[in-house]
């Protein structure tokens, strides 16, 4: 799967809500240490069934919004230049403000 590219955001509406996660901390998402921007998919983790994809801005950032605060997600971030292996966090419950 080289160089694959996300074509536009993805929202399931089955799991909208009020909550977000958040990647907002400089460098979130790198590579060797340095912020990139990559793709980061959030899975519900009960269904795995994919709920939302975005990208982290250059900063590393990312934030995936309107969530369902009672249930909880798997964040993914890939490297698409596959240099570096895949990041992976579990049982993340979404911020509600």
């Amino acid at each position: 799967m080289t160089g694959f590219k996300v074509s536009k955001p993805h929202f399931v509406m089955k799991f909208a809500g009020v909550g977000y996660i958040a990647g907002e901390e400089t460098g979130v998402v790198s590579v060797d240490g340095m912020p990139a921007s990559k793709p980061v998919f959030l899975f519900d983790q009960e269904t795995m069934t994919l709920a939302r994809v975005t990208y982290s801005d250059a900063n590393g950032n990312y934030r995936l919004s309107h969530l369902d605060p009672k249930r909880k997600y798997i964040v993914l971030s890939l490297d698409d230049t596959e240099e570096c292996l895949p990041v992976c966090v579990d049982n993340v419950t979404p911020y509600v403000p």
